[in-house]
This record gives structure tokens, C-alpha cells and sequence, in this order.
């Protein structure tokens, strides 16, 4: 599809280490809150991170579940959970056929090894490289990715009823935005009448490290979160432009910039029509810096740049929904955050978005995926 689109953005549901809802992330930004815990997950260089942005584990009682049900699934499968019972809230007519789930999963390692010996895991708990060689040796391909991801969405199915089409998307940043974007165009071509499109951060543990490391890790904080919300036809605030891209490390700012202009093509927006730009918080320097050059090539400073990560940490699939819940935030209430520049600290400000401006999310996957919307406030 490329005629411009408009796609409502309803019922957000988010959970992540400022706490409750879209507000408490962008008051803890606002103000400079970060609600951290002592990094005892961690091992390797990753051991080096005082503090990471995790969240309590929600329970049985929590997500309206019985006790016993909470043995099939890991702790990224239980936010899941939640995240989706906090966007549903409320909504009498979740259920019907025309509801349809789109997800953005993480990959997950699951910490119960099929084929370990397990006396071995204890013996190379302190070496990484003994314990990466140890995984890789153990664990049948896409073991814990298809379990994962199944039991996600099979157990969001059965919670409420969603009966409509389901298609999930891992394990990167991206896979959040590709979720979102599937969605809409669900509900756009008459697939479903609404979708419930979600994404949640990989869970803090000792196997992060082993899932992302040799990718070049920048040093940046991971962080915990879900975030959901339902996209239909009828809203305030609507998805009107999106593109998608795939570049190489050498290809890489010339394809962001290029899916930037495209997403603002399909939304019939220039540059001036833009009023704020929520970028990815990228696990590496490569991917940050193409980013970085990216943006400033197709906007030369027309809008500010802003990210999340400073409240709740590096939230994988979870991270863009995140910046699209503050950009739907955002619109609502005609304000915007940017960084304070020059004074070396994390110092934001609070100011007015222009009227009629629209808000840029872009999400970039470690290994070359490129996703961008556009999302504007509808004129009344």
C-alpha cells in the first residue's frame, strides 16, 4: 500500500521501570527520574553496569491467571501478558473475530537447558565464552524462539478471546515496528476492524549478553517493558505514513534516510510538517551513528530528537511502541520533550509542539532492519 494512510491509535497499555502508562515515562523524563535496580543479572562486561532498568515480575493473580498456568512461560512471555491486559482493559467487545493480535517478541533463550549437563553450567557460570560455547553445543536451533513466541501468543489469544488474524515478529527493535505497521495495514485493507499490536523488551538475564554481545554492544542500559495498544479506524491521534528498508553496515544511513523521506512521502508531509522525532536507542555505535547521520541529512535540525532511553533503558521490540505511545502522548496534549543541550547531563525540557505538526518514529534493527512511521494528531 502506498496512498496515505489513517489508522486510529486507541488504549495504551505500558509497563516498564517508571511504572504504569505512557504518563509516568514522561513525567520520569521530564523531571530526570530513573527508577534503576542493582544489576545482579548480569555477567561478563555486562557485570560492569552498576544499575539496569528491570521491572517486578508480574503474578498469577496480576494477570488473572491460575498459578500453575505461570510454569509454561518466562518472565518476557508474563509482560506480554500484562502489557496486553492493560491495553484491553475495559473493552467490552474484545473477543469478536475482527480483533486480530500483532506482536514484536524478542528472542529468548530459555533457562531450562533441553540437553545440558547441567553440573557444567555451574562450573563455566563465571566465563562467558565457556558458557556461550556450552549454549551453542546444547541447544537445538530456534529451540526457545518458536516455544517463546508460541506460547506468547497462544496465551494472549486464549486470555481474550482474539480470534482474528495473529502474526509475531522477532527478535530486534524492529520487530515492534513491523508489528505495528502489519497491524495497520489489517485494519486499513479490512483484514480485521481492530488489532491489538504489542511488543515487549527481552527480560534482564545472564543470556542477554549472549544474545547480543558479539553484535558490538555500545555499553548502552537494557531495560524492561510492554507496550501495547489497539489501532482501528476511529481516533484522535492516527498512523498516516510508514516505510520499511534493509541495509548493510556500508549501505546503512543512505537506507535510513531514504525510508525517513519515504514514510514522509506516503504521509504527504514535508520536512517543515514535522515537529518531532523519536529515534531508536540503538545497541551499537555503527547502527547509532548511521542513525545520527540519517536524520540529520533528511531533517538538517527542522525538529528535535528524542529517546526514551534515559527513564527506561534499551527496551528492544518494546522501544519503538514506546516512542510511539509518547508521540500519541504527545499530540494529545500539544507538548514535546528535547534534550537540554551543552551542559553534559540528561537535562530535558518540556515545550509546545506546533499545531498541526507531526511526530517521526524510527526504529533500527541491529543487523540492517529499518522501520519508520509517521503519526499525527487528527484536525478538528
Amino acid at each position: 500500500m502506498n496512498q496515505r494512510l489513517a489508522v486510529g491509535l486507541c488504549n495504551p497499555g505500558l509497563y516498564s521501570a517508571t511504572g504504569l502508562g505512557v504518563e509516568t515515562v514522561w513525567e520520569a523524563l521530564r523531571v530526570g527520574k530513573k527508577n534503576t535496580v542493582s544489576n545482579e543479572f548480569m555477567f561478563g562486561s555486562w557485570s560492569e553496569l552498576p544499575e539496569v532498568f528491570a521491572v517486578p515480575d508480574p503474578d498469577a493473580s496480576t494477570l488473572g491467571i491460575h498459578r500453575k498456568a505461570l510454569r509454561t512461560t518466562v518472565k518476557q512471555t508474563r509482560l506480554a501478558m500484562y502489557g496486553a491486559q492493560l491495553a484491553l482493559k475495559g473493552i467490552s467487545d474484545v473477543g469478536r473475530p475482527e480483533w486480530g493480535a500483532y506482536l514484536g517478541l524478542p528472542m529468548v533463550l530459555s533457562p531450562l537447558l533441553p540437553q545440558c549437563d547441567t553440573p557444567n553450567l555451574g562450573e563455566v557460570a563465571h566465563d562467558p565464552d565457556k558458557l556461550a560455547e556450552l549454549y551453542l553445543r546444547d541447544i537445538p536451533p530456534f529451540f526457545a524462539l518458536t516455544d517463546s513466541n508460541n506460547t506468547v501468543a497462544g496465551h494472549i489469544a486464549i486470555l481474550f478471546g482474539l480470534t482474528g488474524p495473529t502474526s509475531v515478529y522477532s527478535p530486534f527493535s524492529d520487530a515492534g515496528m513491523q508489528a505495528l505497521i502489519e497491524g495497520a495495514l489489517a485494519v486499513a485493507e479490512g483484514d480485521c476492524e481492530t488489532a491489538l499490536v504489542g511488543a515487549v523488551s527481552p527480560s534482564i538475564s545472564p543470556w542477554l549478553a549472549l544474545q547480543y554481545e558479539d553484535l558490538g554492544w555500545n555499553g548502552a542500559i537494557p531495560g524492561e517493558a510492554a507496550a501495547f495498544f489497539s489501532v482501528g479506524q476511529s481516533s484522535d491521534v492516527v498512523l498516516t505514513g510508514y516505510s520499511r528498508g534493509f541495509a548493510t553496515s556500508q549501505t546503512r544511513p543512505e537506507v535510513l534516510a531514504e525510508t525517513l523521506r519515504n514514510a514522509l512521502r506516503m504521509a504527504e508531509l514535508s520536512v517543515e510538517d514535522v515537529g518531532w522525532i523519536l529515534a531508536d536507542s540503538p545497541w551499537t555505535d555503527e547502527v547509532a551513528h548511521a542513525q545520527h547521520a540519517a536524520i540529520g541529512s533528511v531533517f538538517n535540525d527542522q525538529a528535535p530528537v528524542f529517546s526514551a532511553e534515559q527513564a527506561i533503558g534499551v527496551t528492544g521490540p518494546a522501544q519503538p511502541l514506546v516512542h510511539v505511545l509518547l508521540a500519541r502522548h504527545g499530540l494529545l496534549r500539544g507538548l514535546r520533550l528535547l534534550p537540554v543541550n551543552g551542559n553534559g547531563d540528561d537535562a530535558v525540557a518540556e515545550e509546545s509542539l506546533p499545531n498541526n505538526q507531526a511526530v517521526v518514529v524510527l526504529s533500527c534493527g541491529v543487523q540492517g532492519q529499518v522501520c519508520a512511521v509517521v503519526v499525527e494528531k487528527v484536525a478538528r
